[in-house]
């Protein structure tokens, strides 16, 4: 398969036109391997073209360990943020796991997190030097200085109504906030076979998944439309 020419035509389109919503802004020739941020090495790609350009760019440069992190990092490293409207198959998320692994296990052309031996000896030494008195721990006066510093602070009445709204159903233990857990927090969903057959109402995805032993998270997937199914059964939002 010619890898770079499906990759040039999807470019190439993309230059003739212009898209109205979400899209994402591609470099043409990636910066790890000498692209710029120039306009002329920019280029705006709907989600599911960006995925696959960047798929494409691995198939192209296979040794550019940078392209596979940039491929992690779209799919499954910003997993909880990303707004893009796609999902990857089970292939493929087990290839990039794999691959980033590899290059998290000292290779010396890793991106990110691989240290030398060197660096590593010099931080080992630095943590092994006793630390000064109260090194870490914050001053008995500390609390009285953040409060008088507050002291006389204005607020907008946004500030207040937002700060209002954060802080409904939280509750605070230890100094700190967890949800209060309870009806008005959970949706009830409703269970189906791959054929569309109703099985079973939850009070919420927490019961579900409890009772299957599994993670609550696929079954909030399913039920937002991010994924088909979960667990071999397709899940829905009652309301």
């Amino acid at each position: 398969m010619n890898y770079q020419r499906i990759y040039n035509q999807i470019i190439e389109r993309a230059k003739t036109r212009q898209l109205k919503g979400y899209f994402e802004r591609h470099h043409i020739i990636p910066k790890c391997i000498g692209g710029s941020n120039n306009k002329d090495n920019l280029v705006d790609l709907t989600a599911r073209e960006h995925f696959l350009c960047h798929l494409l760019l691995c198939e192209i440069y296979p040794d550019s360990d940078g392209l596979k992190y940039a491929l992690y990092l779209m799919n499954i490293g910003k997993q909880k943020y990303k707004k893009a409207d796609y999902n990857i198959s089970n292939r493929t998320y087990s290839r990039l796991k794999n691959e980033h692994s590899f290059l998290m296990k000292g290779n010396k052309n890793c991106v990110g997190r691989w240290q030398s031996e060197e660096t590593r000896k010099k931080i080992s030494v630095a943590n092994k030097k006793p630390k000064p008195e109260g090194f870490g721990k914050k001053p008995n006066d500390f609390g009285e200085k953040i409060s008088k510093a507050n002291k006389g602070k204005k607020r907008s009445e946004l500030t207040l109504k937002r700060m209002s709204e954060s802080k409904k159903g939280l509750s605070i233990g230890k100094g700190i906030k967890k949800p209060i857990v309870g009806e008005k927090n959970s949706k009830p969903i409703l269970q189906y076979d791959l054929q569309g057959n109703f099985i079973k109402e939850w009070k919420s995805a927490t019961d579900a998944s409890k009772f299957l032993d599994k993670k609550s998270s696929s079954i909030c997937e399913c039920c937002k439309n991010k994924r088909k199914t979960a667990y071999g059964y397709k899940w829905k939002y009652k309301f």
